[in-house]
């Protein structure tokens, strides 16, 4: 069984540690996060990660924090098994690992391919494209002379083909164009933002792919912007140099209904309550434009109905 791992190396819950199967999992200060941690200025999402396979992408990190490596390197945000990241915010310290128990040999060989090709892929993407297309005409110039050379060294009579042949084989060429990179590209970005509405359920999200333009028009709650704000963060840092990403999104009227609330103070305790302006009090379980209060916190309100709404303070 694979699970993620989060160890707290400092801060008050230093010693703990978390084993989590979910499929989302969310650090930070808002009750209702797999990783609730009570410190002082912990921001209500500190880190927001997303199962894929065996491995766990970060989508989204607070601008203060910092994602290093065992080594203390600046790491990528893919955490793959017999791999170690760590979080650093302020004087809290979180050690992120994957923990896959008695998988195998079988399991233990595809972890090791995945990196390898995980590897080679973000080594590709340092070098740049133009960088891999020469390096590929290189070797392809240097097989085309050494086959030249010793088909010549071993007498072999070179014949030109039948005209019908060659034109066949023009034919070939003409009907089964490729697609160009920047295409797939954009194809991949699209197929990407459709996965993040499929899981987060938001039926009134468009993406269209022109070329190597992709447009996308939603409409969501503070919750989801949040987590499609990392994901558009990667996405542009993945793809922007070939991908044309546009996004056009606003708030949904329900999150906007629940942004009008006046709020007065809030009261922190065993019995959580806010005071709005007109007097009245909320509790949690109290329901507000059909959306039912699951969490009170200094900056913000977490309501839930077909989704997450945060009401910021």
């Amino acid at each position: 069984m694979t699970h993620l791992q989060v160890h707290a190396k400092s801060g008050l819950h230093a010693g703990a540690t978390w084993s989590l199967e979910q499929t989302f999992v969310f650090v930070g200060s808002n009750p209702n996060s797999e990783v609730f941690l009570c410190d002082s200025g912990v921001p209500d999402r500190l880190l927001a990660l997303r199962r894929s396979g065996r491995k766990y992408i970060i989508d989204s990190l607070h601008d203060d924090a910092r994602l290093v490596s065992s080594d203390q390197n600046p790491a990528d945000r893919v955490l793959m098994p017999a791999k170690t990241l760590k979080v650093d915010f302020q004087h809290i310290q979180l050690e992120l690992s994957i923990q896959t128990g008695s998988g195998g040999m079988v399991y233990s060989l595809a972890d090791t391919l995945d990196r390898a090709v995980y590897s080679t892929v973000q080594f590709l993407r340092s070098v740049g494209l133009r960088a891999v297309m020469a390096l590929l005409f290189l070797i392809g110039l240097a097989i085309t002379v050494g086959v030249m050379f010793f088909g010549t060294m071993g007498g072999v009579e070179m014949r030109p083909k039948p005209a019908d042949s060659a034109l066949e084989s023009l034919d070939m060429s003409v009907d089964s164009p490729k697609l160009p990179l920047s295409k797939q590209m954009a194809r991949t970005v699209a197929t990407e933002l459709g996965g993040f509405a499929e899981k987060y359920k938001t039926d009134k999200m468009s993406v269209q792919v022109e070329d190597t333009k992709v447009a996308l028009q939603a409409e969501l709650s503070r919750a989801q912007l949040n987590v499609l704000e990392g994901l558009m963060t990667r996405l542009m840092r993945d793809y922007g140099r070939f991908v044309d990403l546009q996004a056009t999104v606003s708030l949904t009227p329900q999150q906007q209904a629940l942004d009008k609330i006046e709020v007065a103070k809030v009261v922190l305790g065993q019995k959580p309550v806010v005071v709005l302006r007109d007097g009245s009090r909320l509790y949690l379980g109290a329901r507000v434009e059909d959306a039912e209060l699951i969490g009170i916190s200094t900056d913000r309100l977490t309501f839930e109905a077909d989704t997450l709404y945060e009401v910021m303070l």
